[in-house]
């Protein structure tokens, strides 16, 4: 089974193996995933496409409120935070109003939890886009997607619901600054891991020279219940690999229980 959807705008703080006691925004609906991916390890199950084009958003201006308020509250308490994160149920760039969204909530942050982070954890599914890019470059950390090397696996994993280029998310990837890549690796019913498929998604991380790379597989329920996980052998081995083709020293691998840096 997969896991619920989150129920509120903020949530959390809950603690992150990757950002510590973290904060998350969830700018989409509440009832339904909000993605153009349907992967099929997603934690949250399908995209229902049909089910996205008969929402209607919340606005800006309701979201921020409700954003402020729950800063308040937890403020109030002397929680310690140590990142807030556009994430929750879905793709957050798919907010029209995704740029005024990440300015107020910085604005926020610097009035609550001053000099901590604002991030996004994305499918980069809309990096292409120049309007969102200039959204993202004013977030101060940006953890994009990228499990694949070419169209055809990219197809295979990320299974987008709508038609989706392959080449025009690793063009917008490689236009983005100070970019953290995020890539999960699989061994059933695809394989991302070895082979041509690996070689490629190597190729297209040089071309996109992040910043830092963090590798995964699957630790909970997915939305193909024949998604199989990879080894922590294995993960080391894809982390020294990426390390050869990029400016990386080393590689974060994120298991069950914890970071290792590779």
């Amino acid at each position: 089974m997969t896991i619920p959807l989150q129920n509120s705008v903020v949530y959390g703080p809950i603690q992150s193996r990757r950002l510590g006691n973290s904060l998350g925004i969830n700018v989409l609906p509440t009832d339904i995933k909000f993605c153009l991916s349907s992967c099929i390890y997603c934690q949250y199950g399908w995209t229902d496409l049909s089910a996205m084009q008969k929402v209607k958003l919340h606005p800006a201006t309701e979201l921020v409120k409700e954003i402020e308020d729950s800063f308040k509250k937890i403020f109030s308490t002397g929680t310690i935070i140590d990142s807030i994160t556009f994430s929750g149920n879905g793709e957050s760039t798919l907010h029209p109003e995704f740029g005024t969204l990440v300015r107020e909530v910085k604005r926020l942050r610097n009035h609550y939890f001053p000099a901590i982070p604002v991030s996004i954890l994305s499918d980069s599914s809309r990096v292409y886009l120049p309007e969102v890019r200039e959204a993202l470059e004013k977030l101060d950390e940006r953890y994009m997607k990228l499990d694949t090397g070419d169209q055809e696996m990219y197809q295979k994993i990320n299974n987008p619901v709508v038609k989706a280029d392959w080449n025009r998310i690793v063009d917008g990837l490689s236009r983005l600054s100070q970019v953290t890549l995020q890539s999960l690796f699989l061994s059933e019913p695809v394989d991302n891991s070895s082979g041509e498929a690996l070689n490629r998604w190597l190729a297209a991380l040089a071309r996109i020279h992040p910043v830092g790379l963090q590798i995964y597989t699957v630790y909970r329920d997915t939305a193909d219940p024949k998604v199989k996980s990879v080894t922590s052998k294995r993960l080391s081995e894809i982390a020294h690999l990426a390390c050869q083709v990029t400016d990386l020293s080393t590689v974060t691998a994120v298991t069950d229980t914890f970071l290792e840096l590779m």
